[in-house]
């Protein structure tokens, strides 16, 4: 924990800052002399810290949203819908953050990975994936699960046999979250 009552990883080779409740920014990120902030659209509460990752829990009813900070300096954030009530929220339908990056152009290409650089040729500063999201389905009936390395992994395919926050198992569907900017504000 930082003076700031932010939250940093104890190893990392560029900066992050992340959320320690409040109305600051959920995450900055610092890389070569450069800063981008990224806000969630209304206060936080106080994360609970698990290795890596700050859960931020029920920022919409039903809804934690998990940051996992990286040893890069980057980070992921899964929001984890707890159940079908949770999912009809109407707030989910459309999320929008406030983003800041000084001297920085935010932009997302056709396929909605996220791209921060000075300009349109320069070599970007900060990228996302396009973000994506999966249901928690049941691998196919007959599908052979085994153990590897204390996961459970699914048979022929390799993925993890059930999905989790952090990726579909191998019975998910799984669908594009359309991304676009704005100015300001990233729209999920």
């Amino acid at each position: 924990k930082n003076a700031n009552h932010t939250i940093s990883p104890a190893l990392t080779t560029a900066g992050l800052a992340l959320s320690g409740g409040g109305n600051g920014p959920l995450a900055v990120l610092s890389s070569h002399g450069r800063s981008m902030s990224l806000w969630w659209p209304t206060p936080l509460p106080v994360p609970a810290l698990t290795g890596a990752t700050a859960t931020y829990a029920n920022v919409l009813p039903g809804v934690n949203l998990a940051v996992t900070a990286n040893a890069q300096g980057g980070l992921s954030d899964d929001l984890v819908i707890k159940n079908a009530k949770a999912a009809a929220n109407p707030a989910l339908a459309s999320l929008r953050l406030r983003v800041s990056a000084p001297g920085l152009s935010v932009t997302a290409n056709a396929a909605g990975n996220l791209r921060v650089a000075t300009s349109a040729t320069a070599e970007p500063v900060f990228t996302a994936l396009a973000p994506q999201m999966w249901d928690s389905a049941l691998p196919a009936a007959g599908t052979v699960v085994h153990t590897q390395n204390g996961d459970l992994i699914a048979k022929p395919s390799g993925m993890p046999a059930y999905s989790s926050q952090t990726g579909p198992g191998a019975g998910a569907r799984v669908w594009p979250v359309p991304l676009s900017v704005s100015g300001n504000t990233i729209s999920l």
